[in-house]
This record gives C-alpha cells, structure tokens and sequence, in this order.
C-alpha cells in the first residue's frame, strides 16, 4: 500500500564512542533518550516504524506536524543537557522528507525513506535539516527562520536534491554564500575598540570610546545601528569582519583600537564595507585625555560622509551635542551606563550613585538625568521598588532632563513609562514612545518598552513587530529576546514564545526572568513538572524566595493548574510574609490569590494595587495569573479605575 507522508529520521550523536567511554551510564541515556523521543511520538500521533540501534524512523501523515514534533524533541534534549555535563549531553540529528511510501507490514520502503537517511547526517548537532519538498510545504508556517545550505547531491540519491535547514533558537545563524551581498551597507555595528595597552584605565577609555560611537552613530536616522549588548559580545574576539557581520547582518562594521600614554591618547577608526571585505574609510586622533570623547561627533560625521547620506541639520545639531564638556562626569556617566545594562536592585542603585555623581560634576548634563529617570522607571516596573516610590522620581528626572534637552530618546522613553504605569494617560504615553523612537529608532530597549506597552491593551500584532524590531537592532541580547517571548506568551503564540525564550537562555543560561517566562509556556502547555522546574530555577537565579516576588507569583500559578493546591498556599504564605517585610507589591498578592480560587481577596489586593499604583498592573489584562478573574463583574470596575475600559482589546477584557 502506498501513501504520501512525511518521513522522520533520527540519530543520536556520538552514540559509539559513548559507549567505549562507560557502557551502562550509555545505555542509561539510551534509555532516556528512547523514552523521551516516543513521548513526543504518542503526543503527535505519528507511527514509531522502527528503531535502528540509537536511531528512530518515525512517519507522519503531516509534514508541518512532523516538524513540530521534531522541533519539540530537541527543544525538550536542549533544554535537559543545560543541567548535564559533557559528554553526556543527549545530541540528536534529524533529517525530514516527504513523499510516496511503500507499506509492508510494520515498514515503510521507497525513495523518500532513502533520502530521508541521507538528509539525516548533514545537520548539526541539536539540529533539523529538511528537503525542498518539506520547505514548500511549511514556509511561513513554522515560526522560525528556514536558511538554505550548499547540499545538493545525496549519497546514492540519483537527482540533486535542494536541502534546507531549520534555524532553532539557540543555533546562531548560518548564512550561505549569497547573503553577504544582500547586506544593508545603512545597517551599522560599531565592535568594541581594542586596547593597545597594559594600562586597566585605556580598557576602560576604550569601553567608553564604543558607548559614546553608538550614541553618536545612532542619531543619524538614516542608519540602523546594532545595540551595544550585541556587538559587547565581541569584545576580546578574533573573527573575521566579513563572519561578524554576517552574524549581525550588518553591511558596514565601524572598528579601532585606542593606545594611551601618559596624558595622551591615540584613536585609530576604520569604516568597513563587509559585502566588498574592504576598507571604506580610516583615521587617526591624537588628543588629550580631557579632548578624547570629543572626537566621537567628527567620526560619526565622516560615518556619514563615508556612506553617501546626507546629514540632516536635526542630525548634525544632535551630533555635536556632546551632553558634557566635564570628562569626569562623562567618565562617571559611562561607568554608570555599564551598572546600569543589568536589571537588578543592586546594579540600578549603584548606576543611580554613578549618575548623580555625574551630575554633581556638571548640573546640566542632561543624559545623566535622563540615565537616572531610566534607572527608577525599571525599579518601578518591575516591582523591584515600590513603584509609588520610584516612579515619581523618574518622572523628576525625565522632565529636568527634557527641559535641557529635548532631544534625548531615553528621556522621553523614561517619561512615556511614568505616564503608562503611574499616572494611567495611555494616549500620551504612547506619544512619548513614538517620539523617543523617532529621535533614535536604533534604541532597542525603547522597542522592548512599547512591545510590552502595545501588548498591554491586546494589540498584538503591533506589539510582536515592536519585538522583533528590538531582536533585528540588538540580536544577541537575552533581554530582548524574553521580552519577545513574554509578548508571544501573552498574546496567546506560546510555541513561539518558548522558541525566543529558548534562544534568550541560550544567550544568557542565568536570565531569572527568561527561565520564569518558559517555565509559564510549559505549564501554558500542560507540561506542569517541568514547567515549575523552570519557575524554581528562575527563583534560585534571582537570589532564592526572598529574591524577586513575581516569580513566586507564577509559582503560585504554576502548581494550582498542576492541581497541588497546598504546594500553592505555602508559596501564598511566604508571599504574604514578604509583602509584611516590606517587599512584595499588592498587586504579586491579588495575582497569587486569582491562582488559588479565592476571588475575593484577589479583588481586595487589586483594589489596593489600584490605591498604591503599583507598576505592575500595566500587565493584568493579558498575564493568565489573573484569568480566574476575567469574568468576574468585579473585573470591569478594576480596569475602569485604571483606564484600562477605554483602551483595551475585547478579547481582553474577557
């Protein structure tokens, strides 16, 4: 009997040698790795044809659900070696074909079997390669990029054979030989600059020299410039500019190295066409220590020049505008910038320290208010701090900022963020973003901040493309990566939810907030253990139960779908012990009672999150914690108290 299906061969990576290593810790992850794969199988409904010592052919009668599952599978192996060492890590590749199938009893037979295991050996490690037929059939459907590879000719495959691969979340991207050419040349990374010193001091010249070339760059509105996280990541690194900027999909790499002697300091700069490999543009600067930042202005201005655009008058004000005359206080800035880049208590409170220094220095050095009102809207809105206590200084710090200055992006960011979360003017909130925006559209986090904002009100496909804009400016942060994963999560698309979040623990194995987020999409998904393995890894990242409340919140959450009811009222306790220290906001208390069943305390704590303001309830109408409370008459009065009646989507307010 014939029929079309998609056929599914697996493999376990270096399965021999394993065994030559210790033959019964082997067979143990044989074992598991047998057990793990027809879990998936049962929960697809495929057909498990035949085991081949350590590989499995597996038939589908669908090809975007055979993807899914084999998706599915290594996600479940990647996400279970993050806690084992090597070698043991359980490494599969799998090769996808569709077509005719012979039946004969318990087997399948025919060609597309055949190409099937000869697909199987050219992908990766923890990677998928499928055939042209499985692509046509799956494009735009699979929500992850699908990159075409070299393969053309199989063994013992008569006809050539196009071969693409899937592009999973923790796989960095591969390029084929084409896509260099297709590079934007208006798409910029400026790397980190080297030092050519012993000196601890020009390392820290040199960290400051890239900040302020990203800043300056970054206000030319015609180029897109990568966010500094991403191009971070290459600081100390040997590769070629040709292979980064192919990682970065950048057209033009702007890289130098700073050499400091005594008093003076030497900048070399070059311009780099990354499609052609050649040099666009170089210089030299020798300055002072006290004239050293001023060169960035010069450069971004050459940047320019060197790729043909045209500096708009706003631009070039903006460029020459160095904030600062005082190196100690842009020094104290920098350094500041750096704490500030980690979102925690302790690192937002030690940049604020470094910010008012700044100030001290030079009272009208408008990015160093814009920098602190920053610093106390992420407090607030994370409910790191009361929000009733920070949000209203961030709102000083944003309006003195703009009084000096108004151009700066972070301030009116800072601003739209107060106005969002403190004082509930949802229209002019979203104006100050727009406007931050249009003044530096290279500032990924301000992506992130009006993803979060869009996605508060249901409107999900504007918020998706505010994170995906953040991802495409700043590509290898884990930052924006878990906000893309909660919008996903929140507007209701959890597989590819889980698929940014995998990728954002991938770039960051201890982003708490990463780990907390996934453990909700596993638990979304019915997959309550490890769902709340995940929340406990997030709690033990953020410094244990006394750490970051929101994660206990969603612990609560997790057990009570898991039906452990009292696992969920001793989290419940500890909640509320914390909100006794001090700690906890109203509104992580209302979440945890929703989860519980106990409605009434749930709109008791609500109503005090209402009174007190807390930053978190931008959130309520789209995180599930509060599901249970969605049909309740109670809930309309909650979100007409916010504002939230006039601006919300339907489907939101349930």
């Amino acid at each position: 009997m014939q029929s079309l299906s998609a056929i599914v061969f697996t493999d376990l990576v270096g399965y021999t040698s394993l065994t030559q290593l210790d033959e019964s810790r082997t067979l143990e992850s044989l074992e598991t790795h047998n057990r793990q794969i027809r879990g998936f199988i049962r929960k697809f409904h495929a057909r498990e044809v035949k085991t081949i010592g350590d590989s499995f052919l597996i038939e589908f009668d669908d090809v975007l659900e055979a993807c899914r599952c084999s998706i599915q599978i290594l996600e479940s192996f990647h996400e279970s070696n993050l806690l084992v060492p090597d070698p043991w890590k359980i490494k599969l590749r799998i090769g996808i074909h569709f077509g005719s199938v012979v039946h004969r009893e318990t087997d399948v037979f025919g060609d597309t079997v055949n190409v099937a295991s000869r697909i199987q050996p050219l992908a990766d490690p923890e990677g998928i390669c499928i055939s042209a037929e499985v692509f046509d059939r799956i494009r735009n459907r699979l929500g992850l990029p699908i990159v075409q590879l070299d393969y053309t000719k199989l063994k013992n495959v008569k006809d050539p054979v196009t071969i693409y691969k899937i592009l999973l979340p923790w796989e960095k991207p591969v390029w084929n030989k084409r896509a260099t050419s297709q590079l934007d040349k208006n798409r910029i990374a400026v790397l980190p600059f080297a030092k050519v010193s012993t000196d601890p001091e020009t390392e820290f010249f040199a960290d400051g020299i890239t900040e302020e070339l990203i800043s300056s760059v970054s206000k030319i509105t015609q180029l897109s410039v990568v966010s500094r996280t991403s191009v971070m990541q290459y600081k100390g690194q040997i590769k070629r500019l040709t292979e980064i900027g192919e990682e970065l999909k950048v057209g033009s790499i702007l890289e130098g190295s700073i050499r400091r002697a005594g008093s003076r300091v030497r900048t070399s700069v070059q311009l780099i066409d990354v499609a052609a490999d050649r040099q666009i543009w170089s210089e030299v600067y020798d300055r002072t220590l006290e004239d050293v930042f001023s060169i960035q202005s010069q450069i971004a201005q050459h940047v320019a020049t060197s790729l043909e655009l045209k500096l708009r008058d706003r631009d070039r004000e903006r460029i020459e505008n160095l904030g600062t005359t005082n190196v100690e206080a842009r020094s104290l800035y920098l350094r500041g910038r750096i704490y500030s880049l980690h979102v925690t208590e302790k690192s937002y409170v030690d940049a604020i320290k470094l910010f008012e220094q700044a100030i001290d220095k030079d009272p009208r050095y408008a990015q160093a208010y814009a920098a602190i009102a920053d610093c106390y809207a992420g407090l607030g809105a994370w409910e790191i701090f009361p929000a009733s206590e920070v949000l209203p200084k961030a709102r000083t710090y944003a309006l003195r900022a703009l009084e000096i200055d108004d151009s700066i992006a972070e301030a009116h960011a800072a601003l739209a963020t107060v106005l969002n979360l403190q004082d509930w003017k949802f229209v002019e909130a979203e104006q100050e973003f727009e406007r931050a925006i249009e003044l530096n559209p290279s500032l990924s986090y301000v992506h992130t901040l009006f993803s979060l904002f869009l996605g508060q009100f249901g409107r999900s496909d504007e918020a998706i493309r505010e994170a995906k804009r953040a991802i495409d400016l700043d590509p290898l942060s884990a930052e924006t990566f878990t906000i893309a994963g909660v919008v996903h999560l929140y507007n209701g698309h959890v597989e590819e939810a889980k698929a940014f979040l995998l990728n954002a623990i991938y770039l960051d194995p201890n982003s708490a907030f990463a780990f907390d987020a996934l453990g909700c999409c596993y638990v979304r998904t019915g997959d309550f253990d490890l769902g709340i393995s995940k929340i406990k890894e997030a709690i033990n990242l953020a410094g244990g139960e006394k750490g970051v409340p929101l994660h206990l919140n969603d612990l609560v959450y997790a057990y009570s779908k898991a039906g452990r009811k009292d696992e969920a009222e001793k989290i419940l306790s500890k909640l509320l012990s914390t909100w006794e220290g001090g700690k906890a906001s109203p509104i992580v208390i209302a979440g945890a009672y929703a989860n519980t069943g106990d409605n009434d305390k749930a709109f008791e704590w609500l109503f005090r999150a209402i009174e007190g303001r807390s930053g978190y309830l931008f959130s309520i109408a789209v995180d599930f914690a509060f599901e249970n409370l969605w049909r309740d008459p109670r809930w309309r009065v909650v979100l007409g108290k916010i504002g939230f009646d006039r601006a919300i989507s339907d489907h939101s307010r349930a």
